[in-house]
């Protein structure tokens, strides 16, 4: 039977509680982080999250992900299309098709 260690931490972000593994490395070979998860300093307010979910830290990082993405300087902006318009077929009155 297979054991592992976890710990209860409730998600300062959304308030859920969660069961998360510990980690003594991360995957990077980093020792782990046993401060705070996340801190945003900008315009003089900062935001601090010690713990955080499985959900909130993926919702996290694709933000800050999203905020540092450079853009992309070889793409040409969209050009409109021109608007074709639909090929309606006409009916008569009973709503049976025109006979030819």
């Amino acid at each position: 039977m297979a054991r592992r260690q976890v710990v209860e931490i409730q998600c300062d972000r959304c308030h859920r509680v969660e069961n998360q593994e510990i980690v003594s490395e991360d995957k990077s070979g980093n020792p782990a982080n046993d401060g705070k998860e996340l801190i945003i300093t900008f315009r003089g307010k900062t935001v601090e999250y010690g713990d955080l979910c499985k959900r909130c830290r993926e919702a996290c990082t694709n933000y800050i992900n999203s905020l540092t993405k450079k853009p992309d300087e070889e793409k040409a902006p969209a050009v409109p299309q021109e608007k074709v318009p639909e090929k309606v077929e006409r009916t008569n009155f009973l709503g049976i098709g025109k006979r030819g």
